[in-house]
Parts: structure tokens; sequence; C-alpha cells
């Protein structure tokens, strides 16, 4: 029998889920989906090999369930399966996993690298250690930054289009362009993908003004 209330699953999982040697990809595949499901199921094995037949026929093969010797109901696989595919070391990995005293210590994914990783606390959820957390902060930051930027520009882009609109003589130039000569943060390329984006609208009060739009 495989499995067994012991320690060193949790780091033997970890050692495969974050495996990035290409000889190990489709049993890191098989863990991640194992560990995946346990984890949608509430983090409970019992309630995912129930979760509908088909899935339950194919996770108990080769499975044992017993009472260790101190009295916990533990799970292991049957050593005469000698199942040794992919999917099988995985499921053995999976079941020393399940019966380590340290998996409630399975972190992950992480939210920047995908990693698992083994918490440090109680609340280390998120990111696998300081510098995902930091560069995640980073790039949220940024991208805020970017995002209110480019709000920024869009208010002032209407501003400028109903400017625009109530020209009486119309630049030859179009609006796109004088626009941008008159406000350079605001380019010609901007505009366009704004109006293809469907977050400006263009001048459309006339037809000769549908023409400019085009510019």
């Amino acid at each position: 029998m495989k499995g067994g209330h012991t320690t060193g699953g949790l780091e033997w999982a970890l050692s495969i889920l974050n495996q990035e040697d290409l000889y190990y990809t489709e049993m890191r595949r098989e863990l991640r989906a194992l560990v995946a499901e346990w984890q949608a199921c509430g983090q409970s094995f019992w309630k995912m090999i129930r979760k509908d037949c088909e899935r339950a026929a194919a996770l108990q093969t080769g499975w044992i369930a017993f009472f260790g010797a101190d009295g916990k109901f533990l799970i292991g696989r049957d050593e005469r399966s000698q199942d040794t595919s992919p999917r099988g070391v995985a499921l053995t990995a999976f079941a020393s996993l399940m019966n380590d005293p340290d998996l409630s210590l399975l972190g992950g994914p992480c939210d920047r690298c995908g990693r698992y990783f083994k918490k440090k606390r109680a609340n280390h959820k998120l990111y696998c250690d300081r510098d995902c957390a930091h560069l995640a902060s980073a790039t949220k930051s940024t991208n805020e930054r970017l995002q209110r930027d480019r709000e920024d520009k869009l208010k002032r882009a209407k501003l400028r289009i109903a400017q625009w609109q109530g020209l009486k003589r119309k630049p030859k130039v179009g609006w796109k362009k004088w626009i941008a000569t008159a406000v350079p943060d605001l380019s010609v390329t901007f505009l366009t993908r704004a109006v293809n984006s469907g977050d400006l609208v263009p001048p459309t009060d006339s037809a000769k003004e549908r023409d400019y739009a085009k510019g």
C-alpha cells in the first residue's frame, strides 16, 4: 500500500506541481488537475470523489481507505496496481499529499506566477513570496495609473470633439488631426483606437463631418 499518515507528501507534491522539466509535463498537469478539483470541492477528498459517478470511479480505482495507528481515516494506493504512468504517479503523490499533516499549508496557485507553495501563515493565500507580491502590486499600480491616464485623455478628447462640432467653419485637416495638433498627447492613433473600441464617438452631425471623421 502506497500512502499513509507521514510527512513529506506536501514537499513531494509541490516538487511535481511546480516542475518545469518537459519530461514531467503530463505528470504535472495530472496532479494540478487533481489539486484544482480538490480545492473546488472545498478541499474535501470525499466530496471530490462523490461529485459524479464517472469522476468517482476514475479516482477510486486503486485506492485504499483505512484507519491509521492514531485512529485517523487515511487513503492510500494499492501497490498491486503497479501504475507508473504519469497519472498513476500523480495519483500516488496526491494520496501522499492528502495524508500529510501539513496539508492545510498547501497554498496556490500564486496569483502572479502560478506556482504552488507552502504557506508561512494562515492568511498567506495570494502570492508565493514577497517578490511576487511586490511585483503584482507594482503591476496593479501601473495598470491603475494607465487606466486613469486613459480616462483623462478620453475626457479631454470628448471636450475637443464638442469644440469641433461647435465650429462654424471646420478646418480642412479633419477632426482627428485638428485635435492632435492642439493637444499633442491626443494623437491620431489614440483617437482612432478610441473610436474603434467604442470609447469615443466621432462627430457625425453632418455628412461633411462624417468624412472628416475618417481622417
